[in-house]
C-alpha cells in the first residue's frame, strides 16, 4: 500500500496544475457520461412506445416522463447531441492534458537539465526530450480518457446491480471467467513496452555515434556495416510494436464477442429462469452492453498505459532526481548578493581534492593562488579532470575536499552573476545564425555597448580582421553566407567573442585544438599583450602556451 501511494506521489509531483485539473474533469465527465448513456434507457422505451413496439404497461419510465412521437423524436436528437458534446469533450481534455504536461516535462528538462549538474549523456538527454516525454504525454492522455470511461463503468455496474441484479451478477461473473485467462497477456505489452525503449535508445545511440565519427567510418570502410546494424535495431523496434499492435487489437475486440456471448446467456436465463420482464431485459442489455463497451475501452487504454508507462517511469525519475539534485544545491547556502566593486579577480584554490561518488580522487591537495595578470596551465591526459578542474572554478560541481575562493569568497555561495566577469571558450565554436556582429555579441549585449572599433579589435586579436577584409565580410554579413569559413575561422570568431566581453578572467578550454601552428602561434603573441592585467586559465595537452604562462598545473601523473 505504501509503495502505491509513494507511486502516485511521486507521478503527481510531475504533473502540472493544468493537467491535474484536466483529469478531474474527466473524472467528473464519466459521470456526465453515465448520465446521458443512462437517459437513453428511457428515451427508448418512449421512442418504441410512441411507434406501438410496446404498450404503456410494459414501460419502465416515470410517469412525468414524456413519450410522445414528438417529444421522443426532440428527445433522441437531443440525446446525440449531447453525447457528441461529452465525446468532444473527452478526446478534447486527453488531448490537452498530454500536451500540458509534455510542455511542464519539457520546461522542466530545459530549466533543470541546462542548470543542474546533467547526469545524462547528450544522446539521453535528446532521447528524453523528444521521444521519452512525448511517450510520457500519451501516458497522461490514456489516464484521462481511462479516468471516463473507469467512472462511467462503475456507475453502470452500479446501476446494473440495482435495476436487473441477479442478470448483472451473472452476466459479470461470467465475463471475468472468460476474460481472466487473456488478463495474462497485458504484462507482454509491459515488456514490449521496456524493449521499444531499449531499441529506441540504441538506434538514437548508433545515429549519433556515426555521424560523429563518419570519416573514422569511412576510412575503415564501416559505412554499410553501421547502415546494416541501424536498420537491424529499427527492424528489432518495428517487430516489438507489432506484437504490441496485435495484442493490443485483441485486447480492444475480444470483450465484445465476450459480451454477445454473455448476452446470449442471459437471455436465456432471464427468460427461462428468472421469467424478469422484455422492455426490463433489453433495458438491461443496453446497459451492459455500454458497460462491456466500457470495459474493452478500458482494455485497450490499460494496454497503452502498459506500453507507455516505462518512459513516463523514465521521465518521472529523472526530473525528480534533477529536482532533488537542484533543490540540495540551492540547500547548500545562500547566494551571495554582493556585487564585485572590482574587476580584479583572485582565484585560490585551499587544499582542493575531487572524486566522483564511488570513485578515486583525480587529485588531492590542489593549491593555487593567482595574482592579478596571472596565466595559469593546466596540463594532463584525457580523462585526468582537466575540465572538471573548471566546472569546479565555475561553482557547477562541488570539492569533495577544500575549498575555492574568489575574492575570498567560496564560489559555491557566489551569485551567479560573477561569471559575468569571465570570458570562455571551448573546443568546440558555438555560433548561431545571424550575422558576425551578432555572434560576437551573443553572451555579451548585456554587459556593455561595444563600438564598431571594439569589434574589428576583437577580430584583430583573433586573427581574424584582415582575412575578413580581404574577403569583403563585414559585421553585417550574415552567418549563412559564410559556409566556406573553415572550422579554424569559426574557432576565432568564438575567440574573438571572448576577446571582445573584456573579462577579469579568460578561460581557454582546448581553445586552439582545431588551429595550425601558425594560427595558434599568432593568438598566442596576441594574447601575452591582451592578457596583461586579467588572469587567463588555459587548459591544452600542447606546449604552445607555456611562453607565456606564469604558473603551472599538471594533473593525472
Amino acid at each position: 500500500m505504501m509503495k502505491i501511494k509513494e507511486w502516485f506521489s511521486h507521478s503527481l509531483e510531475i504533473v502540472d496544475y493544468k493537467s491535474r485539473k484536466l483529469l478531474l474533469l474527466s473524472t467528473l465527465l464519466g459521470f456526465v457520461w453515465f448520465g446521458v448513456e443512462l437517459s437513453f434507457v428511457y428515451i427508448l422505451q418512449g421512442f418504441l412506445l410512441s411507434l406501438q413496439i410496446l404498450s404503456p404497461e410494459q414501460l419502465k419510465v416515470p410517469s412525468w416522463f414524456p413519450v410522445g412521437i414528438y417529444q421522443s423524436t426532440i428527445l433522441l436528437i437531443s440525446f446525440g447531441i449531447v453525447r457528441s458534446a461529452v465525446n468532444y469533450f473527452k478526446n478534447y481534455f486527453s488531448v490537452v492534458a498530454q500536451h500540458a504536461f509534455i510542455r511542464r516535462c519539457r520546461d522542466e528538462l530545459i530549466d533543470l537539465g541546462l542548470d543542474s549538474k546533467l547526469f545524462l549523456s547528450s544522446s539521453e538527454y535528446l532521447t528524453l526530450f523528444s521521444d521519452r516525454v512525448n511517450q510520457s504525454g500519451v501516458f497522461v492522455q490514456y489516464v484521462s480518457l481511462g479516468l471516463v470511461t473507469f467512472c462511467s463503468v462503475c456507475l453502470f455496474f452500479i446501476f446494473g446491480v440495482f435495476f436487473a441484479p441477479k442478470e448483472m451478477v451473472f452476466s459479470l461473473s461470467l465475463t471475468i471467467i472468460l476474460m481472466l485467462p487473456i488478463k495474462k497477456m497485458i504484462y507482454q505489452v509491459e515488456k514490449t513496452g521496456s524493449s521499444l525503449i531499449t531499441e529506441w535508445n540504441q538506434v538514437n545511440e548508433e545515429v549519433l555515434n556515426s555521424k560523429r565519427n563518419y570519416f573514422f567510418l569511412a576510412v575503415y570502410d564501416l559505412i554499410n556495416f553501421k547502415k546494416a546494424e541501424i536498420k537491424n535495431h529499427l527492424s528489432e523496434y518495428e517487430g516489438h510494436y507489432n506484437t504490441y499492435a496485435s495484442v493490443s487489437s485483441f485486447f480492444s475486440s475480444i470483450p465484445l464477442f465476450v459480451g454477445v456471448s454473455v448476452l446470449s446467456l442471459c437471455a436465456f436465463l432471464s427468460i427461462q429462469y428468472f421469467h424478469t420482464p422484455g422492455v426490463k431485459i433489453l433495458s438491461f442489455f443496453y446497459i451492459f452492453l455500454r458497460m462491456v463497451q466500457g470495459l474493452s475501452e478500458l482494455n485497450t487504454t490499460a494496454a497503452c498505459l502498459k506500453l507507455t508507462y516505462p518512459s513516463f517511469r523514465e521521465t518521472r525519475d529523472v526530473l525528480i532526481k534533477l529536482k532533488s539534485a537542484d533543490e540540495s544545491a540551492a540547500s547548500e547556502g545562500q547566494k551571495s548578493k554582493e556585487k564585485f566593486k572590482t574587476k580584479d579577480l583572485s582565484i585560490k584554490f585551499n587544499s582542493v581534492g575531487f572524486a566522483y561518488p564511488g570513485g578515486k580522487f583525480l587529485y588531492e591537495n590542489l593549491n593555487l593562488v593567482t595574482d592579478h595578470g596571472d596565466v595559469v596551465i593546466i596540463k594532463g591526459p584525457s580523462g585526468a579532470g582537466k575540465s572538471t578542474l573548471l566546472k569546479l572554478l565555475l561553482g557547477l560541481e562541488q570539492p569533495s575536499k577544500g575549498e575555492i575562493l574568489i575574492n575570498g569568497l567560496s564560489v559555491n555561495t557566489l551569485d551567479p552573476k560573477w561569471r559575468l566577469h569571465l570570458g570562455y571558450v571551448g573546443p568546440d565554436p558555438f555560433l548561431i545564425k545571424g550575422t558576425v556582429q551578432d555572434n560576437l555579441d551573443f553572451g555579451n549585449s548585456g554587459i556593455t555597448k561595444f563600438s564598431e572599433k571594439d569589434y574589428w579589435n576583437a577580430l584583430d586579436l583573433a586573427g581574424l580582421a584582415s582575412e575578413f577584409k580581404k574577403s569583403n565580410i563585414d559585421l553585417n554579413t550574415v552567418m549563412s553566407e559564410l559556409s566556406f569559413l573553415s572550422t579554424g575561422q569559426k574557432q576565432r570568431l568564438a575567440i574573438a567573442r571572448a576577446f571582445l566581453r573584456k573579462p577579469s578572467i579568460l578561460i581557454f578550454d582546448e581553445a586552439t585544438a582545431n588551429l595550425d601552428s601558425e594560427t595558434e602561434r599568432q593568438i598566442v603573441d596576441n594574447l601575452a599583450s591582451f592578457s596583461s592585467g586579467i588572469t587567463t586559465i588555459i587548459v591544452t595537452h600542447k606546449n604552445s602556451f607555456d611562453k607565456v604562462g606564469t604558473k603551472f598545473i599538471t594533473i593525472g601523473n
